[in-house]
């Protein structure tokens, strides 16, 4: 399974440059040449949510029917579309753009996951999520500094067209993965969907929110602290978690993922918490370092969490789950964070970020306690 493997790790790359290409423009062009408020960009950020939860379930069901490439496929045109509408230069193209690219995100990210675990075996599935992942974030360091130096010599225009010629590339290379690896789940209970993955879900949900602030809000913070751009934070961002997640890739599958999930949460929450006490671009840079750290191994090991206590027959379904609360936790960040800062300012928003990574620190502990008395 090496080479279909390597094809997937290929497509999701190709995706994921696409998506950090746009990732701080997106924002820029609202506040920028559209005019808008940073409540525009919460709702931006909403509307993404809202479209891949709602697309995700139903999408669930269809893969496992018909198996992960077609979706994989159709969620890599789809973000291609998604990126091109942003031509229309207007709110209007940037809502429609947002759904468009909820529901790629949908089909492609929950089909791949799945079909990850179907390419590896039981002992090594957080370390081949981890070697996936770091396509993710590979992506994501390659993609903001190519989108801020495309933004700033030729234009958005140039951003959208190269994003979406990413995503034509990703759907073309899409074509040639398997059809299916194993045979489709059986269809679980939602009843015990919950009862299975109701802690990894929180897990998952409050360090996305820190990730999902930090990169929603970091482009207008590094201008409110005086940097010119944040290109060299996302790409330190990026470039730390994909470091550690390499150092860490054979090392999650000999520990219990309950502890490892604990030190995520920590170093997730001090890289806030420093960022919103420090308002200077050392301060800035030293709390992405430590949230980076703790975003390296907070997914794929919560996400094999959610995977290994799951009912037989529901890998498809839990996962769906799992990718469903990611993406919903990305509007709760658009929303809270976005109120925050209006209220309170920008560094409350990062404070209010790492605050929820402590809450899932407690849930943790109280889940431990239970288990082990």
């Amino acid at each position: 399974m090496a080479r279909p493997y390597l094809t997937l790790w290929a497509v999701a790359f190709a995706y994921f440059v696409a998506v950090g290409l746009t990732s701080p423009e997106v924002t820029r062009y609202v506040v920028g040449p559209l005019h808008a408020s940073t409540l525009v960009v919460g709702a931006a950020a909403v509307t993404f949510s809202a479209a891949t939860v709602l697309a995700r379930f139903r999408l669930a069901a269809l893969i496992a029917r018909f198996g992960p490439r077609p979706a994989i496929s159709a969620g890599c045109v789809l973000l291609a579309a998604a990126f091109l509408a942003l031509h229309a230069h207007s709110l209007a193209a940037v809502f429609a753009s947002r759904i468009l690219v909820g529901v790629a995100d949908a089909a492609m990210f929950t089909a791949a996951t799945t079909l990850v675990y179907e390419f590896a075996p039981a002992e090594r599935a957080r370390s081949a999520m981890s070697y996936f992942t770091i396509s993710i974030y590979l992506g994501l360091l390659v993609g903001p500094v190519l989108g801020e130096t495309a933004r700033e010599h030729l234009g958005y225009g140039s951003v959208w067209t190269a994003a979406g010629l990413l995503g034509a590339v990703a759907a073309a290379l899409a074509t040639t993965l398997p059809q299916r690896a194993i045979a489709p789940d059986a269809a679980p209970t939602v009843r015990a969907d919950i009862r299975t993955v109701w802690l990894p879900a929180l897990l998952l949900g409050v360090g996305t929110l820190g990730s999902a602030g930090y990169s929603t809000f970091v482009p207008i913070y590094a201008t409110w602290i005086g940097q010119r751009d944040c290109a060299v934070d996302l790409a330190v961002l990026a470039g730390v978690t994909l470091l550690v997640r390499l150092a860490s890739a054979p090392i999650v599958d000999r520990h219990r993922p309950e502890p490892v999930a604990l030190i995520a949460l920590a170093g997730t929450a001090a890289g806030l918490g420093l960022i919103a006490i420090d308002h200077t671009s050392r301060g800035l840079l030293s709390g992405t370092i430590l949230l980076a750290a703790g975003q390296a191994v907070a997914f794929p090991v919560v996400l094999s969490l959610a995977v290994q206590r799951a009912p037989s027959g529901a890998r498809t379904r839990v996962v769906s789950i799992m990718t469903a609360c990611h993406d919903a936790t990305y509007g709760l960040a658009g929303v809270g964070c976005a109120t925050v800062a209006r209220l309170a300012g920008l560094p409350s928003a990062f404070l209010f970020a790492g605050a929820a990574s402590g809450l899932g620190m407690f849930a943790l502990a109280i889940d431990h306690r239970r288990r082990h008395t």
